[in-house]
């Protein structure tokens, strides 16, 4: 059986799973070395206009392929967050995104962004 490629079309299967909310899905797609960041992070987007954080979560952080005993193991995020995604979720008003963009993922907005975050 040929390879399948999860980001043909430009990640077009991915962004719409995120659409449909369909997280199966969306993890088999992740598991299969799909890209959150096609299509300049649509899939990202779309989970923050949704005002998913389970789904946006799922998007970023890859998790361990086997359990093992002892140590937890520090995985790479699958995407390099900035300002732009933390502006994108302060104008979709998706207060958990925001918290965990600015508190745990230590994103920092720009001057901009910062009014708009005051004047929620």
């Amino acid at each position: 059986m040929p390879p399948i490629d999860t980001n043909a079309n430009d990640g077009y299967a991915l962004t719409r799973a995120v659409h449909a909310k369909f997280l199966p899905l969306v993890q088999f797609l992740l598991d299969h070395q799909a890209s959150p960041n096609c299509r300049e992070g649509l899939a990202l987007k779309v989970a923050i206009r949704h005002k998913s954080l389970d789904m946006f979560k799922m998007l970023v952080e890859r998790q361990p392929g086997s359990k093992r005993r002892g140590k937890k193991q520090k995985m790479e995020d699958r995407v390099l967050l900035d300002s732009n995604v933390l502006k994108v979720a302060v104008m979709s008003d998706a207060r958990d995104v925001i918290e965990y963009l600015y508190r745990e993922k230590g994103v920092v907005p720009d001057v901009q962004t910062l009014k708009r975050i005051i004047s929620l």
